[in-house]
C-alpha cells in the first residue's frame, strides 16, 4: 500500500501577502497555494515544516489525514474569544490548546493510528470544509467541540473528573458529528455523555441584541467600517469576522453560558466509558433479539411455504415416482441430482401423511437395483437417505 499524506491550511481572518505565499512556496514546490490556502498531497516524503508554527504564522485552520491512521485538526482564534481556565478542563489525550499572544491553537487528533480507517476516512479532501464551521461556534462561546474531542480520549480506568458539559450536547450539530467521527469518538460513549446535558441548547444573541450593541458604536467608526466595505478594501476581507468577533465577546460577558460557571463535571472519565459500554451491550442484545425475531420469522413463512408446496404433490405422488425412475436410469449426473430433490419431496409428503414406511421401502428397492452406480449411492448418503 503506497503512502498518503493530505495537508490541507486556511487562512480565514486575513488573506495570505506575496510574500507569505513565497515563503510557504519555498517549503514546497508542489502545493498548491492561493491567498487563502495551502493544500498539499504526499505519496513519498513529507512535510519540510512544523505545522503548528505554519499555522502560527499564516492560518487560521488546518487539516491532517495519513493512511495509517493520523487524523489532526487545528484551528487559530483569538486569545481574547476563548475563556482559557475553562477551555484547559477539557485537555487531554485528544485535545491540547497552544497558547500565543494574541492567539491560541487549539488541536484536535485521533486517539488510534491503527490505520484500519474506512477508505473514505483516508481521504483528506472535504474534512475541511466539514469541520471549519466549528470555529466560528467556539468563538461564540460554544465549547461542544472541546468535549467530544476529550471524550474521544478518556479510557477504562480514568478517574480523572469529567469537565463541564456545555449545554446543547444532545444536539449535536452536522460539523459536530463530523468532528465525532474524525477523532473516532465511539457512538455508544456518546450517548453515554448526552445523558449529562441537562440545557438542550446553547443560547444565542438575538437580532434585537446585536442591534442594541450595533448602536451603542461610535458614529465614526461605523463610517469607516462602511466605507471599508464599500471600497472593498484589504481590510473588508476580514471585517466583517472580527465584528462579529467583538459582537460575541461583549455579549459572552453578559450571558456566560453555564458550563463557563461549573468548576468541574459530576462524572469520571470511567464511568463515562463504562457507561457507554453498557450502551453497546444493550444495544448488541436488541439486535440480536431483532435478528431473532426476523430469523424465526423467515423461518416460519419458509415452513409454511414448505408445507403449501407439500400439499400439492400429494395428487402427483404416481407421477413424481415414475419420474424419479426415469432419472435414475440415466448416466446423467446431474439427473441423480433432480432424482434426489424429487425423492426428499416425496419423503417430505410422505412423513406427514404418516407413510414413511412405504417411502423407505421403494427408496430401498432403487438402493438395490441401481447398487452399481457409486455416484448415485454417494448422493443418496449425503442425502442422508437410509
Amino acid at each position: 500500500m503506497s503512502e498518503y499524506q493530505y495537508y490541507h491550511f486556511q487562512a480565514l481572518d486575513q488573506p495570505l501577502s506575496q510574500e507569505q505565499m513565497r515563503a510557504l512556496r519555498a517549503i514546497s514546490t508542489r502545493a498548491e497555494i492561493t491567498p487563502t490556502s495551502f493544500i498539499n498531497t504526499y505519496n513519498w516524503g513529507d512535510l519540510k515544516a512544523n505545522p503548528r508554527e505554519l499555522m502560527r504564522q499564516y492560518f487560521d485552520a488546518h487539516v491532517y489525514i495519513a493512511n495509517w491512521g493520523s487524523h489532526q485538526f487545528m484551528l487559530k482564534i483569538p486569545r481574547d474569544l476563548i475563556d482559557m481556565d475553562v477551555a484547559q478542563f477539557y485537555c487531554g489525550e485528544c485535545f491540547n490548546i497552544y497558547p500565543g499572544t494574541t492567539h491560541v491553537i487549539l488541536d484536535f487528533t485521533a486517539p488510534d493510528e491503527s490505520g484500519e480507517d474506512d477508505d473514505a476516512m483516508d481521504i483528506g479532501e472535504g474534512w475541511m470544509a466539514s469541520l471549519l464551521p466549528l470555529r466560528e461556534d467556539i468563538m461564540r462561546g460554544d465549547l461542544r467541540a472541546l468535549y467530544v474531542a476529550w471524550l474521544a480520549g478518556v479510557c477504562e480506568d480514568d478517574e480523572s473528573d469529567e469537565p463541564p458539559v456545555p449545554p446543547g450536547l444532545s444536539r449535536l450539530s452536522g460539523p459536530l458529528q463530523r468532528l465525532a467521527d474524525f477523532v473516532r469518538l465511539d457512538e455508544h460513549l456518546l450517548q453515554a455523555a448526552m445523558q449529562g446535558d441537562t440545557q438542550a441548547t446553547l443560547a444565542e444573541p438575538s437580532r434585537e441584541e446585536m442591534a442594541a450593541w450595533i448602536a451603542t458604536l461610535p458614529h465614526a467608526e461605523k463610517d469607516a467600517l462602511l466605507l471599508s466595505l464599500l471600497a472593498a478594501d484589504n481590510e473588508a476581507r476580514s471585517l466583517a469576522g472580527h465584528l462579529r468577533q467583538r459582537f460575541h465577546r461583549a455579549w459572552r460577558q453578559a450571558h456566560p453560558a453555564p458550563a463557563q460557571t461549573a468548576a468541574q463535571g459530576r462524572r469520571t472519565a470511567g464511568t463515562l466509558w463504562h457507561m457507554g459500554e453498557t450502551l453497546a451491550q444493550e444495544e448488541q442484545r436488541r439486535r440480536a433479539a431483532e435478528e431473532a425475531r426476523e430469523r424465526a420469522e423467515r423461518e416460519r413463512q419458509a415452513a409454511a411455504q414448505r408445507k403449501q408446496y407439500l400439499a400439492s404433490l400429494v395428487a402427483q405422488e404416481p407421477r413424481l415416482w415414475q419420474e424419479v425412475a426415469a432419472l435414475l436410469n440415466t448416466t446423467q449426473p446431474t439427473k441423480y441430482d433432480e432424482a434426489v430433490r424429487l425423492l426428499r419431496d416425496l419423503r417430505d409428503v410422505a412423513t406427514d401423511r404418516g407413510h414413511i414406511a412405504q417411502w423407505e421401502e421403494r427408496l430401498g428397492e432403487f438402493r438395490q437395483r441401481y447398487a452399481r452406480k457409486p455416484s448415485l449411492m454417494q448422493r443418496f448418503n449425503k442425502a442422508g437417505f437410509p
